[in-house]
């Protein structure tokens, strides 16, 4: 019985250590236009890092007719979460549930990208807030779009608009009327013009949020 006892022990931990639920993997290369990742895992099989493993689908933040995407860079943390099912069974169409075929269970081959995996330290102290409302950060130069991908409209800065009004204040307050009289007489009435403020869009425009018209 101690026998069978160790066999099924053994046969048990041999089928959790060949079973892949889960790993940490590094994007190798991203298209945006599936969107898929080739990525590696993090990890050691046998001794031997795993190959890459090409044409993995991400899988961005998105619920209630809302999302979220990004661009993804060589190099980047993700999690790889392997499906009890393949791609084929999953993605087909077919309503719920999927009754998984036993030749396609737990592959890497149908890993799918989970991204946000960030190891302690990645990111700088300036991302988070003490008070716990939510920080998105982002690269000098990049801007939110907000509605589409092709959101263009640039959103006012308050501070800015503010700095406008003040110019546009001080011209009026400093705005005067002459009236030159000649020989006592009441003449023409000659306007000196005080010269107005001039701005472009660039005065007031913010580069970090972009919009679609609403």
């Amino acid at each position: 019985m101690a026998d069978l006892t160790d066999l099924a022990t053994y046969l048990v931990r041999r089928v959790r250590d060949g079973l892949t639920l889960a790993v940490a993997a590094e994007v190798v290369s991203y298209d945006a236009s599936g969107p898929t990742a080739d990525v590696r895992p993090l990890v050691t099989v046998d001794g031997e890092r795993p190959p890459v493993v090409s044409g993995c689908p991400v899988q961005w933040p998105n619920a209630g007719g809302r999302a979220l995407t990004w661009g993804l860079v060589a190099g980047d943390r993700v999690t790889l979460l392997v499906r009890s099912q393949s791609h084929d069974e999953v993605d087909d169409g077919r309503p719920v549930p999927v009754t998984p075929a036993l030749g396609r269970r737990h592959s890497l081959a149908d890993a799918v990208v989970q991204v946000g995996y960030t190891t302690p330290g990645t990111l700088d102290s300036d991302a988070y807030r003490n008070d716990g409302q939510p920080v998105l950060s982002y690269g000098s130069g990049e801007a939110l779009h907000l509605g589409a991908s092709t959101a263009d409209k640039a959103l006012a800065l308050a501070y800015k608009v503010r700095d406008e009004l003040d110019k546009i204040d001080a011209a009026f307050s400093s705005h005067t009327h002459q009236v030159t009289y000649n020989s006592g007489t009441a003449g023409p009435l000659t306007t000196a013009t005080a010269g107005g403020p001039t701005y472009t869009p660039a005065d007031v425009d913010s580069t970090r949020v972009k919009t679609d018209d609403p």
